[in-house]
This record gives C-alpha cells, sequence and structure tokens, in this order.
C-alpha cells in the first residue's frame, strides 16, 4: 500500500457496484415495461373506439360507398 492510498477517498467494493448497477439496471427495465405497457393499453383504447364507432355506421352506407 502507498502512502498516498491512506488519504484517497475509499473506492466501492465490487459487490457494492455490482448491486448498484443491478438496481439501476431494473429501475431502468421496469421504467420501459411501464412506458410499452401505458402505450398498449392507450393503443388499445383508440381501437376499441374505433371499433365501437364502426360498429354504429349504417352498414348500408358501407355498401354504397363501395358501389358509387
Amino acid at each position: 500500500m502507498h502512502p498516498e492510498d491512506a488519504t484517497a477517498p475509499s473506492q466501492p467494493s465490487p459487490e457494492d457496484l455490482g448491486v448498484e448497477v443491478g438496481e439501476a439496471i431494473r429501475q431502468r427495465v421496469q421504467a420501459i415495461f411501464s412506458d410499452a405497457f401505458s402505450d398498449a393499453e392507450s393503443h388499445a383504447r383508440e381501437i376499441e373506439q374505433a371499433a365501437e364507432q364502426a360498429s354504429r355506421r349504417p352498414k348500408g352506407r358501407r355498401r354504397g360507398l363501395a358501389h358509387a
């Protein structure tokens, strides 16, 4: 050990770094999945609304447009 090492700030152990990195990764993955799930729910609501609107349209109207 060198004399200057005694005054240097202590470095975190590899285990502590591993825990910190693991926790940071866990939080990031959780945020990614949370965002993806939120986006999926939003898209599902949009699809449900579009399907509901489509079901309210008169059925003959679509056929009339196709033959016009």
